[in-house]
């Protein structure tokens, strides 16, 4: 490392300035809607790869169109710099960390030991507000050194058109978790206002992407998370829910939306705008223990035991002691739920009832023996398991709201197998959590959206960390063509650990080890990102024409260029979760085109 001495005189951006933005033939200019985010990103490469004292700021984005005094620049540009992960001997540009403007850098990045680094990536968040005049916008990027010295510069010209995206989030992209992510930067509970500060920064950061931070608020254990649940007392029909006071304070800013303000630093879309959607601290082991309403009870703890015992239970409605008032609690508990949730106007949140436990959870040689189902709740495989689901699927349709409120909460369950659950379950889903079945077995999911009203949303994730992330960028659109209105990758929140060893459910890092008091976002986050903001354009296209599901695919196989189009089918029917036959970026950028013109605005 040879510091501030090395001259960059021959620095280069790559790509070129004339390829990247728009003057190369065949690169065009970013053309994007109102209320979105534009992501570019560029690679800056010193002579012989090292240099010291760098800095990039941005200036301008100023309307270029007929001269006119109201128009204001876009204001809101982020930069950050690219960390890479290792995994196995490659290391993969992932780890957004924030750089201001003027802020001095090296390259390479010591602290990242990129092994014969020599260059360093930069990436660029412009914000483009529901208010911004259509037209075209330009600045630059501009590199120097010793925060004086002008070595290089790179035009950025964006082009706005009038069609804006919607502030709600009609397609999801549900930043799933179990814990409560502030954990993750070391704050602890003992701090409450602290605690919730970090963990609502880690909303915002979700929200400004179109996402919703999901964490569940109860364990396998059967507990309850800190504060994941209002205040109970008593025993069976005597349980009764008495202070609101704590969950309202951890919860309430995001169902008003008053945690997504300018107040609190929020710049993205859905400003003001609650969560879309959360989950409710309903389980086998809430409002009421499942001890103090099951019989028989209590089970074996020898796991084997355990398993001849479960096998020859009676069938579960049997088995919930009624005198204790199981069913009757959840329903009046339900019921004080809606009316407090009325009473305070958090009326847009969609709230999910979800049963996450899994019976393996009691195995001593795999989880200490610590869980408390006795069912496989959560990726059910077995009769005795939809069985169960049936049972509080009933509870959850038989809430007696009454006058309170008219809304009812979401019985979500998050099923691989489809196929297995024969007709148990006709009537009681409102959503529908699958994996590749989305695909695989299109047949019996479009029957059942048909017939019983259930939504879908595709789980697991894209192949992470192989060549590029276009993975990400597709999922959404994909999914959305069949059916699914989200996407959702089973664990979203990055460790410390997670900077040194690549790991494919850290999406969101903490910042605490670059000094930050905040989480950072991913390159995967940015380009789920831009896949959900399309996959939004097409669903506005699809209600602007009436579009079913084949005329959608039709449209995206047309745009794009794919084999298939004309009868709307995917070209490759085990082609797994994440890809089209023969998409690529470009194509994925003839969609986007495509859609807005479509939309009037192209």
């Amino acid at each position: 490392m040879r510091g501030a001495e090395e001259k960059l005189d021959s620095v280069k951006v790559y790509p070129k300035p004339n390829e990247a933005w728009g003057q190369f033939p065949g690169v065009p200019v970013p053309i994007t809607p109102r209320n979105a985010w534009v992501g570019l990103q560029i690679v800056i490469m010193p002579p012989k790869g090292t240099a010291g004292n760098v800095s990039v700021s941005i200036k301008g984005l100023e309307f270029v169109g007929p001269v006119r005094a109201d128009v204001p620049p876009l204001q809101h540009v982020k930069l950050y710099r690219v960390w890479h992960v290792p995994k196995g001997k490659q290391y993969h540009a992932e780890v957004l960390v924030p750089l201001k403007a003027g802020e001095k850098f090296l390259i390479p990045w010591p602290q990242n030991k990129v092994p014969n680094q020599a260059n360093q990536a930069i990436f660029v968040d412009v914000w483009v507000p529901k208010k911004t005049t259509p037209g075209p916008y330009e600045g630059k990027l501009i590199i120097r050194r010793n925060g004086k010295e002008e070595v290089m510069t790179a035009a950025i010209r964006i082009r706005v058109v009038g069609v804006a995206l919607p502030d709600e989030f009609n397609i999801v992209g549900d930043m799933n978790t179990y814990s409560s992510p502030a954990r993750a930067m070391g704050v602890k509970t003992s701090d409450p206002k602290a605690f919730m500060e970090m963990e609502r920064k880690y909303y915002r950061l979700a929200h400004s992407h179109r996402m919703t931070l999901n964490v569940l608020p109860y364990s396998q254990s059967g507990s309850i998370n800190w504060r994941g649940a209002p205040k109970i007392a008593g025993k069976g029909k005597d349980v009764k829910i008495t202070d609101w006071k704590e969950w309202d304070e951890r919860f309430g800013p995001l169902l008003s939306g008053e945690a997504f303000t300018k107040a609190h630093g929020y710049v993205g879309p859905g400003a003001g705008v609650p969560v879309h959607h959360m989950y409710l601290p309903f389980h086998e082991n809430w409002p009421v223990k499942l001890a103090d309403a099951f019989a028989p009870w209590p089970p074996p703890r020898d796991y084997k035991k355990f398993l001849r015992w479960t096998a020859g239970l009676p069938p579960i409605e049997k088995c919930f002691n009624e005198r204790m008032g199981f069913g009757y609690v959840w329903a009046h508990r339900m019921n004080a739920f809606a009316g407090f949730l009325a009473g305070k106007n958090y009326l847009k949140t969609r709230y999910q009832v979800y049963l996450n436990n899994k019976y393996y959870f009691r195995n001593l040689k795999r989880s200490s023996g610590r869980g408390i189902s006795l069912w496989l709740l959560d990726e059910p495989m077995f009769a005795d398991d939809f069985l169960a689901l049936r049972y509080f699927g009933r509870l959850v349709r038989g809430m007696a709201v009454g006058d309170i409120v008219p809304f009812d909460f979401d019985f979500r369950i998050d099923i691989s197998r489809p196929g297995y659950q024969r007709n148990w379950l006709d009537g009681l889903v409102d959503l529908n959590v699958c994996a590749g079945q989305l695909y695989k077995q299109r047949w019996l999911i479009a029957y059942r959206k048909r017939n019983f009203g259930e939504e879908y949303w595709n789980y697991r994730m894209p192949k992470s960390f192989t060549k590029d992330n276009l993975g990400w960028t597709v999922w959404p659109v994909r999914s959305y063509c069949w059916g699914a209105t989200g996407t959702l990758p089973w664990q979203t929140i990055a460790s410390d650990g997670d900077l040194a060893k690549a790991d494919a459910t850290a999406l969101m890092y903490p910042g605490r080890k670059f000094g930050l008091n905040e989480p950072v976002p991913s390159l995967r986050m940015k380009a789920w990102r831009e896949g959900l903001q399309i996959a939004e354009l097409l669903r506005m296209l699809r209600i602007k024409n009436k579009w079913n599901d084949v005329q959608l695919r039709a449209f995206v196989g047309m745009a794009c260029g794919l084999s298939g189009w004309r009868d709307g089918s995917d070209p490759v029917p085990d082609a797994g979760i994440v890809t089209f036959e023969g998409m690529d970026a470009a194509r994925l950028e003839q969609l986007k085109r495509a859609a807005l013109h479509a939309l009037g605005n192209g």
